[in-house]
């Protein structure tokens, strides 16, 4: 195997047989027996080994492929440009050769923190705030 991930080396990571989930259980979840901590660890080992994988597999490609990009990516970034240019000046969307060109209107943004120093002077603005749930980013540490 080109990685020297063992499925060993997690060994507390377990999932449960479909049948041990009982009746109307799609597809088997993990169950993480390790720490939070541990979990997270044994997930940064597994991108590792998956990106180590990877880089081997097309190491004896990569100037090929660079090569093929220093032929077409600099016209292809000329066309994305003028069409970019021409849909913006133009304000239509554009549709040609399989592809749609959609202009999409500036997003509005509102100061939070200047509103919530607002909204304690003005409590009836509050019925317009939402706030959506809590997510999970998991990025490389620094």
């Amino acid at each position: 195997m080109i990685t020297d991930y063992q499925p060993t080396d997690f060994e507390g990571i377990t999932t449960h047989d479909e049948e041990d989930l009982g009746e109307g259980a799609g597809s088997a979840a993990p169950e993480l027996e390790l720490s939070a901590e541990a979990t997270l660890s044994a997930y940064a080992q597994l991108l590792g080994a998956h990106q180590r994988a990877r880089d081997e597999l097309l190491a004896p490609i990569r100037e090929q492929l660079a090569a093929v990009d220093a032929e077409f990516l600099p016209a292809i970034e000329a066309a994305k440009r003028t069409v970019t240019e021409h849909v913006l000046a133009h304000g239509e969307s554009l549709r040609a050769g399989g592809l749609h060109a959609v202009v999409m209107p500036g997003r509005v943004s509102w100061d939070s923190k200047a509103l919530d120093g607002y909204a304690a002077a003005h409590p009836e603005v509050r019925q317009f705030r939402r706030q959506g749930q809590a997510t999970v980013s998991i990025r490389e540490a620094k």
